[in-house]
This record gives C-alpha cells, sequence and structure tokens, in this order.
C-alpha cells in the first residue's frame, strides 16, 4: 500500500448498471464527482468493516521457527492447522444513521431486506410544496421565489433561496422557515426544488 493516503490512480472494475445510474444521479444532484461519491462510498465500508484507509490491513499471523533452526515448521498430518475465525461484522440492529448499507456477499444479491427504504418519489417536496411560509415572511404576490432544500434524517441540512425581484431579507426568512420544517426522516441526503410564479 502506497505511504501516501491520497495518492489517486485510475481503476477499472464492473458495476451493476442500476448501481452506476444511481451514482451518476446523486453526482448531478450533489453537484460532485462520480470519483468522489466512490471513494466516500469505499471510506465508509472499510470503516463499517473496522478496517482503516489510512494504514495497510493487517499481515496474517506468522509462526517463527526455533532459533538456529533454518526452516519453519510444517503441522503434521494429525495436528491440522488452526485457522482464526474470521471477525463478525456488527449486527444490523448496532448500524448508526448515515452508515451504508450492507451489500451482501460477493456475487450475491444486496441485502435490501436490512435496508431502510427511502420515503417515496415527492415526499421531500410536499413540505415545501404548500408554500404556507411565505406569508410569514411577507412575500408579495408580484415577487418569483426559488427553493432548493437539501434534507437527510428529517431536517433541511441547506436551504438556497432566490427571489426575484432579489430581497436578501425575504430570502433568509423564508431559508429559515424550511429549517424549522420536519420531512420524511431517512440517512440519505435527498433535494426538493420548488418555484412560486407570480405569473
Amino acid at each position: 500500500m502506497s505511504a501516501d493516503p491520497n495518492k489517486k490512480s485510475a481503476r477499472t472494475f464492473q458495476c451493476r448498471d442500476v448501481l452506476w445510474e444511481t451514482f451518476e444521479q446523486m453526482a448531478r444532484e450533489l453537484e460532485c464527482s462520480i470519483d468522489y461519491l466512490i471513494n466516500e462510498s469505499m471510506k465508509q465500508y472499510a470503516r463499517q468493516r473496522s478496517y482503516s484507509p489510512r494504514t495497510p490491513f493487517p499481515p496474517p499471523a506468522r509462526v517463527d521457527a526455533a532459533p538456529g533452526s533454518g526452516h519453519q515448521p510444517v503441522p503434521h498430518a494429525h495436528q491440522p492447522s488452526v485457522v482464526p475465525p474470521a471477525a463478525t461484522p456488527p449486527p444490523p440492529g448496532l448500524m448508526t444513521p448515515g452508515s451504508p448499507p450492507p451489500f451482501g456477499p460477493p456475487g450475491g444479491p444486496p441485502m435490501v431486506a436490512l435496508q431502510q427504504q427511502p420515503p417515496p418519489a415527492g415526499a421531500y417536496g410536499a413540505p415545501i410544496n404548500r408554500g404556507t411560509y411565505l406569508n410569514a415572511c411577507g412575500v408579495p404576490s408580484t415577487m418569483d421565489v426559488n427553493v432548493c432544500a437539501a434534507v437527510q434524517n428529517g431536517r433541511a441540512v441547506g436551504v438556497t433561496i432566490t427571489t426575484s425581484p432579489s430581497n436578501p431579507g425575504i430570502a433568509s426568512c423564508i431559508a429559515g422557515q424550511i429549517r424549522g420544517m420536519s420531512f420524511p426522516s431517512h440517512p440519505r441526503l435527498d433535494v426538493a426544488r420548488t418555484t412560486f410564479s407570480s405569473k
């Protein structure tokens, strides 16, 4: 393993089409690269399995030879080697919010039964589509308002408001109203957008 934890190299791998399409959608909505999402996913999965991305994986245990013998001891036929048990991953019930879902054994189907299902389409947009918060901020009927909210774990973790004509005070008020809303709770980051037109 390279001593530089930030060194990157080109890799080629096989990926399910549906997974790649999901990462493409996430990259567009989060305005980042697919390379960044894959690196973050690999890092989180390694941490979940108690491996550190900054250090090499531990080498297998080795039995040293007796001093001066010049060779490694070989187990006799009636003395089978003892293979240490593999580390048991934490049970699904102990997974913390935001941790990646289990991917299942290599080549096998993903363990979707243990995975929290995301809210249905449009569930995040429903609270901001009502627009009742506009009255609380004194938005005039002649103003256009564009809302973009990044939602995670039931709360808006990022809000961008643009108004036409521009009014920073009203935009700040709307952003505060949306940050105080409750959304469907899910550890995955999702984006909701809506527009209120004066026309």
